[in-house]
């Protein structure tokens, strides 16, 4: 696992990229939260997600919850599959999502400075920034702290969908604080990372609501 203390040699993104980590390693993964969310708090969040993802994707959308625990996910209803942890329901969040990242890489590949900054420790590969390194979330240790190792198998399957997910967009990201300084735009990853501190696993939107699960086991 990627530890904040060994990432170096990124001149002045070394601090943005410190913070994302370091972040995502506070979240605390399956654990049971007691307050629910400031309700001002996510929609701001979710505002700048969306906001961040460019022309083309709606705006101050409502906020709907999926509150259970994670049985509820491999309902028939809301069946995900961990290699595409939110099916075809939300396509069109995730087709933006996939879409943003991929611009970013584009115009990355255009600029000999970002490129010279796609490096170990983080990516191993220099100058490809679709190759990762290390996990930084996605670690089988959080099913055994949290009990969910020794539940029923779908229930597994469905929480490592979660984490995929989440280590994705925590890699997002950090490719997106890298290159703040060379290619500016608003991050519309951090602001889905802090969604993750406030308890809840962001799906997208589907018509006028952004659904947010939130897990009450």
């Amino acid at each position: 696992m990627i530890d904040s203390s060994i990432i170096a040699g990124y001149g002045e993104a070394t601090e943005r990229l410190r913070a994302v980590v370091s972040e995502a390693h506070s979240i605390r993964w399956f654990r049971t939260l007691q307050e629910e969310p400031p309700p001002d708090q996510v929609e701001r969040l979710v505002g700048e997600h969306l906001r961040g993802l460019g022309p083309g994707v709606p705006q101050a959308l409502e906020i709907a919850w999926l509150r259970g625990g994670l049985e509820m996910l491999h309902q028939d209803t809301w069946g995900i599959d961990p290699y595409e942890p939110w099916g075809p329901r939300w396509a069109g969040a995730r087709d933006a999502v996939n879409r943003s990242i991929a611009d970013l890489r584009d115009r990355a590949r255009g600029l000999p400075e970002a490129l010279a900054r796609i490096k170990p420790p983080l990516w191993p590969v220099p100058g490809n920034p679709v190759i990762c390194g290390s996990p930084i979330v996605a670690d089988l240790a959080i099913l055994d702290r949290t009990g969910i190792a020794e539940r029923s198998s779908r229930d597994r399957v469905v929480a490592w969908g979660l984490l995929c997910a989440a280590e994705s967009l925590v890699w997002n990201a950090l490719l997106w604080e890298l290159l703040a300084d060379l290619i500016p735009s608003p991050d519309p990853f951090v602001p889905l990372l802090r969604l993750h501190g406030l308890g809840g696993y962001p799906v997208g939107w589907e018509g006028e609501r952004y659904t947010i699960y939130r897990y009450v086991p």
